[in-house]
């Protein structure tokens, strides 16, 4: 029979647990350290450190990743880790206190912990793993931007900023700054546009019309399916001080541009649409390339 060699314990075992000198595994985590263990330890560590150099690199990299730099009595001054809790923490680089209490400390445990959750796209219905924290609806990008809920939502809100009179930016073409001599610089859509700027500007270098801009009007109209929606011209040229019609530019007309463009003319108003070869004519006549 043995004893064991925890001074607590020192009840006579078997030797059957690990090498033989504790009984159990509580006396081994639970045992005090002779001066000579300590000097024995620290001797081995040491030793290990001066043979080898990637051992002791890795030990500093790993204390410096979890430790501030300075002195271990220096008293630093951090916000609370939670990240709704607005709290400031006076501690020390050796103390190393990251929360304010131990509220926020389960609360943000409980923010980093994983929920599944089921996509909001009714084609998908899919479950997704997401920290309870975020509030992710969808599972991916394709799934939020086919959803009916989120295009209806969007469409709510980019009329909602036509009627505040905000430009909203939208279609396929890129945009240009164009230097004008009329209005500066201003930004248009597409080759059509850019080129439309050139040709008025001559215009009113020519008298052929008093002033033109790039024009901010909006008119309601609904289109084939019957759902409202707000057309935003491209150009508003002034024949004087008082009379003036819009230009339209297109590449190709669209189903919706018939109810686009009566909605402009039901009230009175003169539109003119231009396509390419109509820009192309007036360019040649203006000898502008």
């Amino acid at each position: 029979m043995k004893t064991c060699e925890n001074i607590k314990c020192k009840k006579e075992h078997n030797g059957s647990f690990g090498s033989g000198r504790f009984c159990c595994r509580s006396c081994a985590n639970s045992r005090n350290w002779t001066e000579d263990d300590k000097k024995k330890k620290s001797d081995a560590v040491k030793k290990a450190f001066k043979e080898n150099d990637e051992l002791r690199i890795k030990a500093v990299q790993r204390l410096n990743k979890y430790r501030p730099t300075g002195t271990n009595s220096e008293k630093i001054i951090r916000n609370c880790f939670y990240l709704a809790c607005d709290n400031l923490i006076e501690t020390t680089i050796k103390q190393n206190r990251k929360y304010c209490n131990k509220n926020c400390y389960f609360n943000q445990k409980n923010l980093q912990a994983k929920v599944g959750r089921i996509c909001l796209n009714q084609q998908c219905n899919n479950t997704f793993i997401v920290n309870k924290a975020n509030d992710k609806k969808y599972c991916s990008f394709e799934c939020a931007s086919n959803s009916k809920k989120r295009k209806k939502r969007c469409s709510i809100s980019k009329k909602e900023e036509y009627k505040k009179g905000r430009n909203v930016y939208g279609g396929t073409a890129d945009w240009y700054v164009v230097n004008t001599k009329t209005n500066g610089k201003i930004k248009v859509q597409g080759t059509y546009e850019k080129r439309t700027c050139k040709i008025l500007d001559n215009w009113v270098d020519n008298n052929k019309i008093y002033d033109w801009n790039y024009t901010n009007d909006r008119f309601e109209y609904k289109d084939k399916s019957g759902e409202e929606r707000t057309y935003l011209l491209d150009f508003k040229v002034f024949k004087n001080k008082n009379e003036f019609y819009y230009i339209e530019t297109k590449g190709y007309e669209t189903d919706n541009d018939e109810y686009k463009w009566k909605s402009v003319r039901k009230k009175g108003n003169e539109l003119k649409v231009w396509f390419e070869e109509d820009i192309t004519f007036y360019e040649d006549n203006l000898n502008i390339k």
